[in-house]
């Protein structure tokens, strides 16, 4: 058993948008249990498979989502994308680089500065949830911003 599953922290599953070694490895570095989608699904197969199903497989085996996809968090005509349903549907916890043109350099530093927190959130809370990681933090995305906005 890996440090991280020993220690009661959760496993982690980055989906393509983060990249298949820079960040899962960084990621690894700084202690966690990472899966990503090539070593998932393969690497032919992963490149294949709907967000929903990534998400759906995460709350399946209670792995906390890292992604890039940050349109999952916004509603289409008032109303929860099929990635957000799968999310709640299957109780993910997810944490999203909300930035489409960073670099892998960008999201590390990210994901370091936000480690703690982030570990904090995935073992004590429960999803369904998805935060964001800003360049000034992290937030809450759903349900806390679309309570804010009237959508919920």
């Amino acid at each position: 058993m890996s440090r991280s599953a020993s220690a009661g922290q959760p496993e982690f599953f980055t989906d393509r948008s983060l990249g298949r070694y820079i960040v899962p490895n960084a990621l690894r570095d700084m202690g966690l249990v990472v899966h990503t989608m090539a070593e998932t699904y393969g690497e032919r197969a992963g490149q294949g498979v709907e967000d929903e199903d990534w998400l759906a497989l995460c709350g399946h085996r209670s792995w906390v989502a890292l992604h890039k996809d940050h349109a999952i968090g916004r509603p289409t005509q008032g109303q929860p994308r099929r990635e957000l349903r799968s999310l709640i549907e299957h109780r993910v916890r997810s944490f999203c680089i909300m930035s489409q043109s960073i670099s892998a350099e960008e999201i590390i530093v990210r994901y370091r500065a936000d480690l703690r927190r982030l570990l904090n959130i995935a073992t004590a809370r429960p999803g369904p949830y998805l935060y964001g990681l800003y360049g000034d933090g992290m937030r809450e995305v759903w349900p806390a911003e679309w309570r804010r906005r009237g959508v919920l």
